[in-house]
Formats: C-alpha cells, structure tokens, sequence
C-alpha cells in the first residue's frame, strides 16, 4: 500500500481536474464542432470557454457531491449537518464579518448569531 502526503494528493488531484477540464474542452471545440456544423473558433473564443469551463465544472462538482451525501445521509436515516447561507458566493460576507470582529470585537460573536439563525429555523442539532 502506498501512502501519499495530503499535500500532493491534493495538488495532483487539482492538476488532473485542470487537466481534463481543458482536454475535454480543446477536444470538444476541435471534433465536436464540425459534428454540429460549427466553423472552428478563434483562439479568443475557445480561451473564453476554457475560462468559463472552470467555474461551471466546479459548481457541478460542487452540487453533485452535496447530492451525494444527502443520498448517503437519507440511505441510513440520518440528516446533514446545516449550512449557513450566505449572501455572496463562496460566503465572502460571512468570513468579512468574521475577520471585522476579529479586529474590532470578539472572535466567535458572529458564531453566536449564526447559531440563534439556525436554531430560529428549527435546524439545529
């Protein structure tokens, strides 16, 4: 059995998704559009949709993992810890909040008020 860091597990996994991301893509422009009766794209036009490939690729990836586990959690019987839903993605809102009251006040008030928000809705556990 062979153990790898979690460091280079991680950049090797991140590199073989960068990788099949602009396979898949460059392929796509190459063979798919002719099939379709589409003339060959500038280069400007395939960077575009390589950059546009990412962020669409990772939100599937995003949303079919958390779909995985509520079918795993419902499988058992069991339910997902709850989320805090923040306003802008990623939750930039929530760690702003987080970093002022670092500065300004305490650490963890944020987290107080999160936690009333969830208990309010009935999704605390």
């Amino acid at each position: 059995m062979v153990v790898v860091a979690p460091g280079v597990d991680y950049i090797a996994r991140a590199f073989f998704y960068a990788g099949t991301t602009v396979t898949a893509v460059l392929l796509g422009v190459k063979y798919a559009g002719p099939q379709f009766g589409l003339e060959a794209p500038s280069p400007w036009h395939t960077a575009a949709l390589l950059v546009v490939a990412f962020p669409a690729l990772a939100g599937i990836k995003i949303l079919s993992t958390k779909l995985l586990n509520a079918r795993k959690a419902s499988s058992v019987g069991a339910r997902l810890a709850p989320e805090v839903q923040g306003k802008y993605p990623g939750n930039v809102d929530i760690l702003r909040t987080m970093i002022q009251n670092l500065e300004i006040g305490y650490p963890g008030q944020f987290l107080i008020a999160i936690h009333q928000n969830l208990r309010l809705l009935k999704l605390s556990f």
